[in-house]
């Protein structure tokens, strides 16, 4: 293994099988099946993964409970022990198929990364994630955001259990959030926002023991990212140690545009189309993690991203996969 800080201006690296974009669960766990089939395997990533706000990572098998650079520092150091594994740390920026040079049917792919180094890939893995946006325009949610501002109970509801507790509407999707948050939290308001809630889901919510706050909210007060209280407009400060959002996401990358690679609007924003073998709808570029996703999670991602690194190998072996169109 060679691991590659960014390299000087102008610097071209070796071609390689497949070249992962994104260094998280995704990309890491789709680099194991290429270096285990002895595929040369490029990851290249920048060092900031989507869940890098969070404290730690939660429901992976024997790692509950580790930080997010713990996970990924394990990843790295086991993938290391394959020669067949390379890391570049740095930044893709352009991403464009190869007028002249092909492989199996398909034209091979050329990176150019911020610091100038360009790689050629016979495949592609992108697992370049999303960014979490805040079109509420209250101040505070990004202070918290990963802390005390949280998006999954799956994530964190557990350690923020028993706590006064709330969240913030964001659309229907945020109603049938809040009725997963009773098992964690017995105190619990829902925020309206100014907002118009149906009288059904009203009525629901009550029923499962929220009170529901109809005023437009302010700001979120905190203390280093720790939330004291939601603020509304009118002044009420309302004790709160955790606030459930559902923010929407966007791509942190645009690579796969530039491929010409097709999107899904979703609830929460758009993403990547992907088949049965997380494969684009350009041939040879593969995707995953929650690039590829309407809803997103750690363990679902690292489970793309291995199907990705499978499907991605044997794209190298052969462009017809038997597997086409089935349900796996």
């Amino acid at each position: 293994m060679s691991k590659t800080q960014a390299a000087p201006c102008g610097r071209r690296l070796d071609d390689v099988d497949v070249a992962i974009v994104g260094g998280s669960f995704a990309g890491l766990s789709a680099a194991y099946p290429l270096v285990r089939s002895r595929r040369k395997t490029l990851l290249i990533h920048d060092g900031s993964p989507r869940n890098r706000f969070s404290p730690e990572s939660h429901n992976w098998l024997a790692l509950d409970g580790a930080t997010p650079e713990a996970v990924h520092g394990k990843g790295i150091e086991e993938l290391s022990r394959y020669q067949c594994f390379s890391e570049l740390q740095d930044r893709v920026v352009t991403a464009q198929r190869s007028k002249a040079d092909r492989h199996l049917e398909l034209s091979i792919i050329e990176l150019t990364t911020a610091s100038g180094t360009t790689v050629r890939a016979k495949r592609l893995v992108l697992a370049t994630g999303m960014r979490d946006t805040f079109p509420f325009g209250i101040d505070g949610l990004e202070d918290c955001w990963g802390r005390s501002v949280l998006q999954c109970p799956y994530c964190h509801g557990y350690e923020h259990r028993d706590v006064p507790t709330g969240i913030l509407h964001g659309g229907p999707a945020s109603v049938h959030q809040a009725r997963n948050l009773p098992d964690y939290a017995t105190d619990l308001i829902y925020f309206t926002n100014d907002a118009e809630l149906e009288d059904a889901d009203q009525s629901d919510l009550e029923s499962r023991g929220y009170r529901i706050e109809a005023g437009k909210v302010s700001h979120v007060a905190h203390r280093d990212g720790l939330m004291e209280a939601v603020v509304l407009a009118n002044g009420d400060a309302i004790a709160r140690d955790a606030l459930y959002v559902l923010p929407r996401a966007a791509f942190a990358s645009d690579l796969h545009k530039q491929l010409g690679c097709g999107e899904t609007e979703g609830t929460f924003g758009p993403y990547v189309t992907v088949d049965d073998l997380q494969e684009t709808t350009e041939r040879g570029v593969f995707a995953a993690g929650d690039m590829t996703r309407p809803a997103f999670n750690a363990v679902w991602a690292g489970a793309d991203g291995n199907r990705a690194g499978i499907f991605a190998h044997q794209s190298l072996v052969s462009v017809h996969n038997p597997y086409r169109g089935a349900k796996l």
